[in-house]
């Protein structure tokens, strides 16, 4: 349960033929009534602001505990969406978002999902060897949230390791998700499954472009690493620290819809791609820290970093 907050979300618009042109910013600026309002606009043109109540519930339970283990999971995503922030009820003006929803898609969002997983990790927090599958279906109806949508989520996530034992591994994943009905924009830049991950773009999928800044109704995404160990020790004579160094890459291809497949301006052929290095630190076989850099051709702005802490074995 908690509150979400945002000035700086991105907004380019759906499909993988997006651009986020600055060009398209000045010229939005430019048509504004004075310099003041003008600059201001050109400065928020692909971003938006809104605010969050929510709740995101998980239940997951063992069915069949072994070598291979099976899971069930059953979650609830709700949010009632408020377009603005603390002195404003709308978005930025002007805005791409305001001209494609000028209302902010302001209501109540709740999304049920069931789904099965399948896992034979090593090493749940950072895997050497192993495969997780998960697969799952999630929906709504207006009885439930402003307008009603269903979805469809499965991936694949594989590891091996290295042929020098325990000097690394490498890893791959592919994962599809695809959406039918009236879905809001920040479903629309979602995925379901456990980790409902956000992209195309951001820290989870499609590093080293800015966080959701392709996003629709059907996405496909591969992502694959290479780590390898550097160094292994102990802390106190109680904490063991493995760190290790990773290459990895991240490609998709993003509908806007399934009546255009590619979206607006798109090529239906079009893959968008990422790579980057990173830093591996898993402590106690059970946590992990992760310090990643990545970069993409499709992105105007410099490299992103990213840092994270958890238990999550799912790529990245």
């Amino acid at each position: 349960v908690g509150w979400y907050s945002t000035r700086s979300a991105n907004y380019c618009g759906v499909g993988n033929g997006v651009s986020c042109s600055p060009s398209d910013a000045e010229a939005a600026g430019a048509e504004a009534d004075d310099e003041e309002n003008g600059g201001e606009i050109e400065d928020k043109y692909y971003r938006v602001r809104f605010m969050e109540p929510y709740l995101d519930a998980l239940l997951r339970l063992r069915l069949w505990d072994g070598v291979l283990d099976v899971d069930t999971f059953a979650r609830v995503r709700t949010a009632y969406h408020l377009p603005g922030d603390a002195s404003s009820s709308s978005p930025y003006p002007g805005s791409r978002y305001a001209s494609d929803h000028p209302d902010g898609e302001r209501g109540l969002w709740s999304v049920p999902e069931l789904g099965l997983a399948f896992d034979t990790r090593d090493v749940p927090a950072l895997p050497s060897r192993g495969l997780y599958v998960e697969t799952s279906a999630r929906g709504t109806s207006e009885l439930l949230s402003e307008s009603g949508f269903g979805g469809a989520y499965a991936s694949a996530a594989l590891w091996r390791p290295l042929k020098s034992p325990g000097r690394g591994a490498v890893g791959a994943r592919v994962l599809a998700d695809a959406l039918v009905g009236d879905a809001p924009v920040v479903e629309l830049g979602r995925t379901g499954g456990t980790e409902a991950l956000t992209g195309f773009g951001g820290p989870w999928l499609g590093r080293g472009i800015r966080e959701s800044r392709y996003i629709g109704k059907l996405k496909v995404v591969s992502q694959a690493e290479l780590r390898t160990a550097v160094l292994r020790f102990l802390v106190l004579d109680k904490t063991d620290v493995d760190v290790g160094v990773a290459v990895f890459g991240d490609a998709a291809w993003i509908g806007a819809d399934w009546d255009d497949l590619a979206g607006p301006g798109g090529d239906v052929t079009r893959v968008l791609w990422s790579a980057g290095i990173g830093l591996r630190i898993l402590i106690n076989r059970n946590d992990v820290v992760r310090l990643d850099v990545a970069f993409s051709p499709v992105e105007e702005r410099g490299p992103q970093f990213y840092g994270y802490s958890g238990k999550t074995g799912v790529m990245p």
